[in-house]
């Protein structure tokens, strides 16, 4: 426990924290914004960067920020910004950090939360799980770009990959890990429906429990729409609608999808313009073949991006791997016909498909074009769509102080009453 708070937790994730960051950092960003309010949870939030220095947010918010022991920024064909991560299996100096908090969760299954485990049974400390990425595919769609950096000639690549079902193999072991981790926990929170019944095969259905994500309705608001800015910022015309992508520019994001379907829909002679916000190892590839209907201006911070969502007309996500993203809420928020994935975390924020959102099939960019194109000949498709999907953020979707308050604060409770059981300290905060 820490000062006068009677609750303190620790947030490990195993991810760079800075303007580069995606959505799995972000998201605990704003769960900070959101415990300010309340004093008597003490909350640290560990993430990766260059040096150790301490960011306090509020008296009983903070991040605390490491060095990596085996950094993949310190591999150059490891080193991605927006994915760095720490490869040791053990932490000696956050390890130190952990004893003094009352609770640890975790969010990956990388160094962090490696040791954060091992402190967890060590010390008796409970510890919580949350799911933020699918660490599966991701697994498998990086290490594929790892062996395609080192190995050069795409028929080495695929004579490997196939042979030796290396992703498989490496997809398997990540899995096998992270489900021991979860194992382990006290308790699990689930971000995706879809995973309740696969997880229950490793954690009983009494320790599990939903982790939704929250949106900041006034940020991510219709209000912003600028296309005047949008022309002056980055010479689109306004008259021209325009596609909207923000993430990782990679196949993760399977951003080639989204590229090959505009390709398609400009060949057939539909004006459009394609903005895509975000860093990746496919920007120059998409560049080249959208070029001159294709605007990439990088990473940008979230001031920056509630005006240009707003001022957006559709948002393209083609990613199937994904468990909860934000960006889909924020573009709904923002009052954006959104496109997703059939087999992705992004359905569970449609709530009728076609009303407030539009579920597309497969992978197929013909089958993304064939979506988009009724979108792009209808203002008032477009605009039905738009109302409704603003409708559902604002009448069924929770802010993200909502998600802090009633998926977090009431587990993190829990498991102070554990730790307790865990170290026999009786009612009076003494050892039994």
């Amino acid at each position: 426990m820490v000062g006068q708070h009677s609750l303190s937790v620790g947030i490990l994730v195993d991810l760079e924290w800075g303007l580069y960051a995606g959505g799995h950092v972000k998201c605990w960003e704003r769960f900070a914004e959101a415990a300010i309010d309340f004093p008597h949870i003490d909350l640290t939030i560990y993430y990766l960067g260059h040096k150790p220095k301490e960011i306090a947010i509020a008296p009983n918010v903070r991040y605390r920020i490491l060095p990596p022991m085996l950094g993949t920024n310190q591999i150059p064909f490891l080193h991605e910004r927006s994915r760095n991560t720490d490869l040791a299996p053990y932490h000696l100096g956050l390890a130190r950090q952990l004893r003094q908090h009352d609770v640890l969760h975790i969010t990956s299954a990388f160094s962090f939360s490696r040791t954060a485990h091992w402190m967890a049974q060590r010390y008796k400390i409970p510890l919580v799980s949350s799911t933020h990425t699918d660490l599966g595919s991701f697994t498998r769609v990086y290490s594929q770009e790892i062996i395609r950096r080192i190995l050069g000639w795409e028929w080495l690549v695929n004579l490997v990959w196939e042979r030796w079902k290396l992703g498989e193999r490496l997809e398997q072991q990540m899995m096998r890990r992270w489900h021991r981790l979860i194992s382990d926990s006290d308790w699990v929170l689930l971000s995706k429906p879809e995973d309740f019944p696969v997880i229950q095969k490793f954690v009983s259905e009494s320790r599990l429990s939903r982790l939704r994500r929250g949106i900041d309705k006034q940020r991510f608001h219709p209000q912003h729409r600028d296309r005047t800015l949008l022309q002056t910022t980055f010479g689109i015309p306004p008259e021209v609608p325009v596609l909207l992508f923000v993430g990782r520019v990679d196949e993760s994001k399977r951003i080639m999808t989204l590229a090959q379907a505009a390709c398609q829909l400009l060949d057939q002679g539909y004006a459009l313009h394609v903005l895509i916000v975000g860093e990746g190892t496919a920007k120059a590839k998409v560049q080249q073949l959208l070029a001159p209907h294709i605007t990439l201006p990088g990473v940008l911070p979230q001031e920056r991006l509630s005006w240009i969502y707003a001022s957006a007309d559709m948002f393209v996500f083609p990613s199937d791997s994904e468990i909860s993203p934000n960006v889909v809420l924020e573009a709904k928020s923002s009052g954006l016909p959104v496109f997703v994935a059939a087999h992705s975390g992004s359905v569970q924020f449609i709530q009728q498909p076609d009303i407030d959102g539009i579920v597309v099939a497969d992978s197929s960019p013909r089958t993304w074009a064939d979506a988009l194109k009724p979108y792009l000949q209808d203002l008032r498709m477009r605009d039905d769509v738009s109302q409704a999907a603003r409708q559902y953020i604002e009448q069924c979707h929770p802010s993200w102080r909502e998600v802090f308050q009633e998926d977090l604060l009431p587990i993190w409770q829990k498991m102070k009453f554990l730790s307790h059981t865990k170290l026999g300290i009786t009612s009076t905060g003494r050892r039994k």
